[in-house]
């Protein structure tokens, strides 16, 4: 096992929990490093001019410094040290401009998993920069000097140039860089390292002439390698004069930046990625235009699919480089549905939550995935996909979805970066998809309450109007005949309304104080030793009228006592709910109730034979303020069914429905026979 690298580290950072999870996370990354931790300008200024340091590590918020004060003053002491952002709130924009202000990188602190190696990455640019710094100064040596300095550089390519712009000299880096051995490159014209469209434009001829008239000249841009391929190259080119002053040619120094461009294009993709993302709750929008933003920077074809409720894929998005392709992909995608068992791309991802890369898709694999059938393997090849990647959608645990990303035509190929970057976007895109699914729930939230508001406003105010109408019914009798006594018959029959209208409200009241215990998780409960037969025997007396009024006979079947520790006054707030929903919903035919024990536990079943629950509505109905019905036809307030679940469950028991529309509904509540 290889040993851990040494590594000095500053951390500017407030927390010592935090700076500790950083140490941890370094040396899971394969380094050993020591920790100086600060937390005021000046101690990160006494720290800097004491040692040498490897990498600063910077929070960006804290009391009394910030990460963009830090990099400052690492700036005024005139160090070249790396400097990355550790954050726990610092966004995309910030980072940015971080960025942009001298920071290599950025990382939040619920996210470090990548920290190593970009620690990695930058003490390797850290490098570069001071080996070029050597070169800068070794440029201006003596020039006996100069072969032996060129040649122990490998990772810039450094070369001579005659007057009129051919390589007279070579070193290890042009190989690295370019690809050419030293036959191979001195005597050729330098234009050979220059783009067609740069050539055509004479760009070689004008960057000597720069160099020449203003001393030096630097730039950015793309240039060849002998293999064809293009990469982004940081260029310094440089005259020589004798002591007469006379040019008697050039030296030129190329680095190859392509993977700081890369770095620098992935991190702005990502910005407008994440501002697109949480710019819109609508997630068919959002995914639609994610799919967009990533064809052709991530892809020439890149597909959204979320997992229905059902198991099914939705496609939510499609997106190719080439519109008639697109089309061909909808088509190919309708016709020829993945199958369940196939081992790779979506429905491997989804069902494995991990990603998975494949930079070349050989031919093979169409032939395995057609299974003998010659037009799908036809239409597989028409499609032309070379190179493949597809990473999960999770939120809250469990994978809701996956973006799928290819390359047809354009040549490219998928590596490990590019699985990082999207493994990194699918991140992001299933936050937003999950704070969408947070703000659709919220907003049925408010539904319900809206809803529960106006039925309990009718709820209560039809007993208060009752009530009153019977105060007043009285009064005016009295008022009538003021002399005369009102018969007792007629105040006896008004009292005896008012107090069942009094009643009806208590009853509500009382509702609404349960489900704010229950709420808040301070549902009280007063055990006591129950027979559950008796207790049942009497919620069925106090129904008696109501189940007259509506024509539903109650039958019991309870061949035996059945008892336990509950607290009796919740348990008849549950067989009064489940008694009352029977009569409500099973008018006109009978209503069963059976209580039995079995193996140290109480089952109470009430079962109608009324209009039954359709299948959707049976998984919510349990739910605060939900209904399987309209209110306007039944009324109440959507709680008793909820209550009930919450006084079952503080009991240690379950309650569960079965019901086919049109036969009725069997609602079964099982108690252990003393609460765990």
């Amino acid at each position: 096992m290889a040993s851990a690298r040494p590594l000095r580290v500053l951390s500017v950072e407030d927390s010592s929990d935090d700076a500790e999870l950083i140490r941890l996370v370094l040396r899971q990354g394969g380094f050993a490093p020591s920790f100086l931790r600060v937390a005021t300008p000046e101690a990160m200024r006494e720290a800097l001019r004491q040692e040498p340091w490897d990498i600063v590590l910077s929070d960006f918020s804290m009391p009394h410094f910030s990460g963009r004060e830090a990099l400052a003053l690492l700036k005024a002491e005139g160090l070249d040290v790396p400097f990355i952002i550790v954050s726990g709130s610092v966004g995309e924009d910030v980072a940015v401009q971080a960025m942009k202000a001298g920071a290599q990188d950025f990382f939040r602190k619920d996210n470090l998993a990548r920290l190593p190696m970009a620690v990695e990455r930058e003490l390797r640019e850290a490098e570069i920069r001071r080996e070029s710094r050597r070169v800068s100064a070794a440029l201006h040596e003596v020039e006996h000097q100069q072969g032996l300095l060129l040649d122990s550089i490998k990772d810039y390519a450094i070369f001579g140039l005659s007057p009129d712009g051919f390589m007279t000299t070579w070193n290890p880096g042009v190989e690295r860089v370019k690809g050419y051995t030293a036959e191979e490159f001195i005597g050729q014209p330098f234009s050979i390292l220059f783009t067609p469209e740069d050539r055509q434009r004479d760009v070689p001829a004008w960057e000597l002439r720069q160099a020449a008239t203003e001393g030096f000249f630097e730039g950015e841009g793309v240039r060849l390698r002998k293999d064809g391929l293009r990469f982004h190259a940081e260029v310094v080119l440089r005259p020589i004069r004798d002591e007469r002053g006379v040019l008697t040619g050039f030296v030129k120094v190329v680095r190859d930046i392509s993977v700081r461009k890369r770095h620098e294009r992935h991190l702005r993709f990502l910005a407008e990625a994440s501002t697109l993302l949480v710019n819109s709750l609508d997630m068919t929008e959002t995914l639609s235009s994610l799919a967009r933003l990533a064809v052709p920077m991530l892809a020439d074809l890149c597909a959204v699919e979320t997992l229905a409720d059902d198991g099914s894929l939705h496609l939510a998005a499609l997106v190719h480089v080439d519109p008639a392709r697109e089309a061909l992909a909808r088509e190919l995608r309708d016709r020829y549905p993945r199958r369940p068992e196939t081992a790779q791309g979506v429905l491997q991802a989804i069902r494995t939550g991990r990603a998975e890369l494949m930079p070349e898709i050989p031919e093979s694999l169409r032939v395995r995935e057609a299974q003998g059938d010659a037009e799908r393997l036809r239409a597989f090849q028409s499609l032309g996909v070379e190179s493949y990647l597809v990473v999960p959608l999770a939120a809250r645990g469990r994978t809701i979805g996956a973006i799928s990303f290819s390359y047809t035509e354009s040549g490219r190929r998928y590596d490990e970066e590019d699985l990082r970057l999207a493994e990194e976007l699918a991140r992001r895109a299933s936050l937003a998809f999950d704070n969408s699914l947070l703000y659709q729930h919220a907003q049925e939230a408010i539904r319900l309450r809206d809803e529960f508001l106006s039925v309990a406003s009718h709820e209560l105010k039809t007993p208060l109007t009752s009530l009153l109408v019977r105060l007043q019914s009285l009064r005016r009798e009295a008022q009538r005949a003021p002399q005369a006594s009102l018969s007792a018959e007629r105040v006896s029959s008004g009292l005896e309304s008012a107090e069942a209208q009094v009643r009806r409200l208590g009853t509500l009241i009382h509702e609404f104080l349960d489900v704010s215990r229950i709420s808040v998780g301070t549902l009280p409960l007063e055990l006591e030793d129950v027979d559950l037969v008796a207790l049942v025997r009497d919620v069925i007396r106090r129904f008696e009228a109501q189940a007259a009024k509506v024509a539903c006979p109650v039958l019991v079947h309870a061949p035996h006592a059945v008892s336990g520790r509950w607290d009796r006054m919740r348990l008849e707030q549950v067989v009064g709910h489940l008694l009352s929903n029977a009569l409500k919903y099973g008018a006109g035919k009978p209503v069963h109730l059976h209580v039995e024990s079995q193996d140290g536990s109480a089952t109470l079943t009430v079962r109608d034979e009324g209009i039954g629950i359709q299948p959707e509505h049976l998984s919510r109905i349990f739910g605060k303020f939900e209904r399987a019905v309209s209110e306007r036809h039944y009324g109440g307030l959507g709680l008793g069914l909820y209550t009930a679940r919450r006084i079952v469950e503080a009991m240690g028991g379950r309650i569960s429905v079965r019901s086919t529309p049109g036969q009725g509904a069997s609602f079964e509540v099982s108690l252990p026979s003393a609460p765990q």
